[in-house]
Order: structure tokens, then sequence, then C-alpha cells
């Protein structure tokens, strides 16, 4: 909006320092500037052997962002991707509890997972009307219903047999590494 000059950023020219700070990409910059110093200064979690500590935690989150990062890119969006994980992770637990091999506690997630990914994407190919966002929220709905009636009303379940899991995690050194 133009003040009483008549000038506003839009205005600005291009070469402008003050329209280089306050672009999107120039206050993104500032804030990441701002939040290192201060992390630097102000805290003991920011260095490197507690990033190396928190690697494997978010490890998973990092696979379902680059392939949201994906459909995002592509103009869509899917807000099913937790309700799957909470249904596959569910189901992955109760085969785990039944003293099943690791590789078909881990068939077990993988083939849920698909299985909600396959019925979204019927939904939306075969009814191309309908906005993914709509489809995806219905189906998040769904998916976490199915999860909280198998949960039941604690909403939790404990796994009793961890041994296949150590396969997937440890640490070489002080690097954590997970498969």
């Amino acid at each position: 909006m133009a003040g009483k000059s008549g000038r506003s950023i839009n205005n600005v020219p291009e070469s402008s320092v003050k329209r280089m700070i306050f672009s999107w990409e120039g206050i993104l910059v500032l804030i990441f500037i701002a939040v290192n110093i201060f992390c630097a200064l102000f805290s003991e979690f920011y260095n490197l052997s507690s990033l190396l500590r928190q690697m494997p935690v978010y490890l998973a989150e990092v696979f379902l962002m680059l392939t949201m990062a994906y459909i995002l890119v592509l103009g869509e969006i899917d807000i099913s991707v937790g309700s799957i994980v909470c249904l596959s992770a569910t189901m992955c637990c109760i085969v785990c509890n039944t003293n099943a091999p690791f590789i078909v506690v881990v068939l077990v997630a993988l083939i849920v997972g698909t299985i909600c990914g396959a019925i979204n994407g019927f939904i939306l190919t075969r009814f191309q009307e309908l906005p993914p966002m709509i489809v995806t929220l219905a189906t998040q709905i769904i998916f976490r219903g199915i999860a909280e009636i198998v949960l039941g009303d604690g909403g939790s379940i404990s796994v009793t047999n961890t041994d296949g899991f150590r396969l997937i995690g440890g640490k070489v050194g002080q690097v954590p590494y997970i498969l």
C-alpha cells in the first residue's frame, strides 16, 4: 500500500537493498541467520553431537516430506499421509506382537500403506471432478477411524517383540544409523 509519498515496496527499484531485504527470500534468509545466531549463543542443543543423536528420530519424517514435496510440486495435496502412517504402524505393531518374523512385520506395514495409497489413487482417478484435498481429507478420516477402532479405547499399543527392530537402527561409533 502506498504511503503519503506515493511510494510502496512494489515501486522500489529492483536493484535496491530494501527491495531485496523485504522480499520473501530476504526475510527467509534473515530468519535463518537470526535463528542460527541465537542458537549458537544461547543453546546447548545446537551442536554436532546433538544433531547426530536426533538424526534417526527425524529420518522417517524426511522420507515423508520428500514424497509430499513431489506431490506439492505437481500442484496437488495429500493430507491423509499421517493417517496412513498411523494405520500402517498400528497394523505393524499388531503383527509384531504375534511374534511374526521381522520381514513379515515390515511387509504388512508396507502393504497396508500401499493399499491406502491405492485407494486414494483409485478415487482420484475414477472421480476426477473431486478435488484431491476433499478426497484425501475423507480418506484421512476413514484411515484414522480404522486405526482408532483397532486400537480400542486406550488409543495405544505396546510392542512386546522388539528383536527385529534392533536390526534397523543403532550406532557406528557416535554416528547413529537407521535403515
